[in-house]
């Protein structure tokens, strides 16, 4: 046997009262720490063992629910006794994981992983998974990952979403799936046209786009899974920003086929079309709250792009922002307790936040050049953004307190209009 070995560690967060889940008790903000004791590898499996370690330390990481503490290289040949988590635990680790990685006689791989809680020794996650072969490893971590987080946090893991997105990459703006972390970037579109801003079904199995395949803009619908695609809807004018309810049972866009662009929404198919905003001047970019209540827009009816909110019916339109000449793209947050947009800040454009009442505010990001179009993570805990700060614009993701920047898109192009997965 190979043994490929990780470790992980916590550092403590200011937060809120006390969770208490499956006898761990933190601070409610603060991070788990969590230990990777071993990966046990069958012959000829060593590298692939480490690939499936660095992914799942990698989720772990970026669900900004565990931390890191650091153990010395361990030996471990079979699944550790209660002993042995209870020692690990005593250097500081609340969580414990062990894992063991198989090639079978057709060529598949085995894991089995297990989660072990550090203070009763005893084992709270057990997952086995198969694949074909070694291109299932990154899917079988991330399962993994997201029942760890489930089990030993109680919410749900985010390491199988997906992310759509545009680029222009080939030349033209095209549309793009990729992991949640970056990797297995897939080219959706290849229309050699335009491809805006996309948007996944509340059930994730479709993505919703703006097509200007067949001349004027209009919404197309694609199914990755089985690669179906369909024209939704096209209205005379420009048709842009769709958005679906948290039901889809409901589409809302903007059209401008009676002159200024307004906001409509529409049942789930195209058809019973109505109209909800009519004031002067542009109104786009609409994201329904939650509980499919109210719909945040963008408006230039007061002069400037500022963020507005009304019912989802269309009644009760008011002002949100009031801080700043260009506020736009709105984004709820899955608790509804936020709307993340995009603000400008001195010449450059920021990621901000505004609670719906308009009585708290905050400043997601600080890099210079241009920081947009922001889109939640299903849980609320990071959000997904396009930054030019180096130059042609890639996919950054951020906590919502500011922490964890990481870049997620590379290479020549512009890559923008994320949209983050509901969890499968």
């Amino acid at each position: 046997m190979v043994v490929v070995t990780a470790v992980f560690l916590a550092m403590p967060d200011r937060g809120r009262g006390t969770e208490v889940y499956l006898g761990l008790s933190r601070s409610a903000g603060a991070k788990i720490p969590v230990a990777v004791l071993g990966v046990e590898a069958s012959a000829g499996s060593g590298e692939d063992a480490a690939t499936l370690r660095s992914v799942i330390e990698s989720d772990l990481r970026r669900s900004l629910l565990f931390d890191v503490i650091s153990l010395p290289p361990q030996s471990v040949s079979g699944a550790p006794d209660a002993a042995r988590i209870k020692e690990v635990a005593a250097a500081g680790a609340d969580v414990v994981v062990w894992g063991r990685l198989t090639r079978e006689r057709d060529g598949g791989l085995l894991w089995e992983g297990k989660g072990y809680d550090g203070g009763s020794g005893s084992a709270v996650t057990e997952k086995a998974y198969r694949g074909r072969d070694r291109t299932f490893l990154r899917s079988m971590a991330h399962k993994f990952s997201d029942a760890l987080v489930s089990s030993f946090t109680g919410e749900t893991g985010i390491a199988q979403t997906r992310i759509a997105f545009v680029s222009d990459r080939t030349g033209k703006k095209e549309l793009y799936v990729m992991d949640y972390d970056g990797a297995n970037v897939i080219q959706i579109t290849r229309d050699r046209s335009i491809a805006m801003a996309p948007q996944w079904s509340p059930d994730g199995t479709s993505i919703t786009f703006v097509s200007f395949r067949d001349g004027p803009p209009g919404l197309h619908s694609y199914i990755p899974v089985s690669g179906r695609r369909w024209p939704l809807l096209k209205l005379p004018g420009t048709t842009m920003s769709p958005a679906w309810s948290p039901k889809g049972d409901r589409l809302a866009l903007s059209s401008s086929q009676t002159g200024d662009p307004e906001l409509y929404v529409a049942n789930a198919d195209g058809k019973n079309l109505q109209r909800i905003t009519f004031a002067r001047g542009a109104d786009l970019s609409a994201s329904w709250s939650p509980n499919g209540q109210q719909i945040a827009f963008t408006s230039d009816r007061g002069g400037s792009p500022q963020i507005y909110l009304m019912n989802a019916d269309g009644s009760d339109q008011r002002r949100l922002t009031f801080e700043g000449a260009h506020n736009t793209t709105p984004a709820f947050s899955p608790k509804g307790d936020w709307i993340a947009y995009t603000c400008r800040v001195d010449s450059g454009d920021q990621v901000c936040l505004i609670s719906p009442d308009g009585t708290r505010q905050a400043q997601v990001t600080t890099a210079p050049g241009g920081n947009d179009t922001p889109f939640w993570a299903p849980g609320g805990r990071h959000l997904v953004f396009s930054s030019s700060r180096a130059g042609d614009s890639r996919l950054y993701v951020i906590g919502v307190d500011g922490t964890g920047e990481e870049v997620l898109t590379s290479g020549s192009g512009n890559d923008q209009m994320p949209a983050w997965s509901p969890s499968p």
